[in-house]
C-alpha cells in the first residue's frame, strides 16, 4: 500500500448497455434476463414481482470482477463512502433536501 500504485473502487462504473448485457449473460443470466425483460411501463410492479428473486450479490462481484475486459481510469476528485453511513449526517445538516433521504428499511 505504501508503494501509492493502487487506485480504490469508488464503485462508479460506466459502461454501454450492451457490453454490461454481454457479460451479465455470462456471469449472471438471471440478472440478463431480469433486464431484458423490463417492461417499457409497469416498471414498479415488474420490481415488485421479480426483484426479490434476483442474487443478493454487488454488480462489482457479480459482473466486473468477471468482466473480460476492464479499464481503470484514476479520477482527481474528493471522494467519501457515502454508504458507508459515516458522512452521510454531514451532508444531510449541509443540505438536506438534496443529499439526504430517510428510508423505514435496514439499509
Amino acid at each position: 500500500m505504501k508503494s501509492g500504485k493502487y487506485f480504490w473502487n469508488a464503485g462508479i462504473f460506466l459502461w454501454k448497455t450492451s457490453t454490461f448485457l454481454r457479460e451479465a449473460k455470462r456471469s449472471k443470466p438471471e440478472l440478463a434476463k431480469f433486464i431484458e425483460e423490463f417492461p417499457k411501463e409497469g416498471g414498479d410492479a415488474y420490481i415488485a414481482a421479480h426483484f426479490a428473486a434476483l442474487p443478493k450479490i454487488s454488480v462489482d462481484y457479480a459482473i466486473m470482477e468477471k468482466a473480460e475486459r476492464v479499464t481503470v481510469a484514476e479520477a482527481r476528485f474528493d471522494w467519501t463512502t457515502w454508504g458507508a453511513g459515516r458522512h452521510s449526517g454531514a451532508f444531510a445538516r449541509r443540505r438536506p433536501r438534496q443529499y439526504a433521504a430517510r428510508s423505514g428499511g435496514d439499509s
